[in-house]
Order: structure tokens, then C-alpha cells, then sequence
């Protein structure tokens, strides 16, 4: 996902680019151990915010703004969800760093 909050850490500024990933990419696997990704609400999500909007933008206006609609909207709905998880996921940063 797009936890971009995780990468601009402080006490990952003296770190280089491969480590950064490393150690983001571990605490990010320790936090989806313990919180596995809840795939009902994810797919509805999309459904509701990608898939049901293309779906009228295709029967109302029958164009090809609807494989626009699906990206844009898919990668922003992915964007959202990784900054809401962001919070959570300090902890693990904070396990993995010490």
C-alpha cells in the first residue's frame, strides 16, 4: 500500500532508501498478522465507491470514462485506506526500530 506518513519518519532520515523500505515493510507484515485485512469490507468498499459510479457513468453516458473512473478511483480509495491504517501501524515502526 501507499503508507507514505511511515517513510517521511524522523528517526528514518539518517537511514537509505533500501533500508527505509526494510524496516517500513517489516512492521508493516507485523501489524497485518495481527490485523488481517477484512476482504468483505474492502470489496464492498470498492464496489461502492469504483464500481457502482462507472457502472451509472457506462449507462448514463456510454463512454470510455469508465476505465478513468475505475483507476482514478481505485487508486485514491487505496491512498485513503493506507493513510487511515498509518496510525496503527506506528506502534509496529516503533517495535521494529528499537
Amino acid at each position: 500500500m501507499y503508507h507514505f506518513k511511515l517513510y517521511d519518519d524522523e528517526r528514518l532520515v539518517s537511514l537509505n532508501r533500501e533500508e527505509k523500505h526494510h524496516i517500513v515493510n517489516k512492521a508493516i507484515k507485523a501489524y497485518r498478522n495481527e490485523n488481517p485485512i477484512n476482504w468483505i469490507k474492502r470489496l464492498s468498499l470498492f464496489a461502492l465507491v469504483s464500481f457502482l459510479p462507472a457502472l451509472i457513468i457506462y449507462v448514463f453516458n456510454g463512454s470510455s470514462f469508465v476505465t478513468g473512473w475505475l483507476a482514478i478511483s481505485s487508486f485514491i480509495l487505496a491512498v485513503k485506506l493506507a493513510s487511515d491504517e498509518t496510525p496503527n501501524i506506528l506502534p509496529y515502526l516503533d517495535k521494529e526500530l528499537s
